[in-house]
């Protein structure tokens, strides 16, 4: 099991922190740095897109803590079967309206998959949890879940389904560092379930 709760020195790079992390397709795995134990992008315009680099089964998840923020920042990406070369499948929010984010999109290798959602209300100024899960390969089938629930459909693909790579993030910088994420596990133990998250990461700093 990988989980990473981005405990470090404040402006730590991601690589350095862990070293297993490893830059994927879009950006680079140290424009990602450490900020009071969360990890954000290391620069107001940058993007810390990465995957982690172990031995990993094809069937993936990833999941974020997506950390309270004081306006809506989107550009927070859970991702699976990324590498050096692809982006992978990722969702992330996209749109929000009256303080809360509405909208959960899935995509693949950058561009626009699937629509799980266009009128949800996830406020922005508490945590969230974004999960995508991967399985199969011929055909591929992918879901989205936010706190704990999944949302939309499962999505299905058999035209050039991406088939390799590992379970990862994108985090992008738009003028400001508070794209940030608290904690990434893939939920792979020994018995096959999932890790509880570290207490403190599910309390809104807002």
């Amino acid at each position: 099991m990988a989980t990473d709760n981005f405990t470090d020195t404040n402006g730590t790079l991601l690589n350095t922190h862990d070293s297993l992390w490893d830059t994927a397709s879009g950006g680079d795995v140290d424009n990602g740095e450490i900020n009071n134990n969360d990890l954000q992008p290391a620069g107001d315009w940058t993007v810390c897109a990465a995957f982690y680099n172990n031995s990993q089964p094809a069937d993936q998840e990833s999941e974020l803590g997506f950390k309270a923020t004081t306006a809506f920042r989107f550009n927070r990406y859970a991702g699976v079967r990324k590498s050096s070369t692809n982006q992978g499948y990722e969702i992330f929010f996209s749109e929000g309206s009256g303080g809360n984010y509405t909208t959960l999109l899935m995509r693949k290798d950058g561009s626009w998959f699937a629509t799980l959602a266009s009128s949800g209300s996830w406020a922005y100024n508490i945590v969230h949890v974004a999960k995508i899960k991967v399985y199969g390969t011929s055909t591929t089938s992918i879901e989205g879940w936010v706190d704990g629930t999944q949302i939309g459909s499962t999505q299905t693909d058999a035209t050039s389904p991406i088939t390799t790579g590992n379970p990862g993030l994108r985090i992008e910088g738009d003028g400001t560092r508070e794209h940030t994420v608290t904690y990434w596990t893939d939920n792979i133990t020994a018995g096959g379930g999932a890790k509880f998250p570290t207490p403190h990461l599910w309390w809104s700093e807002a």
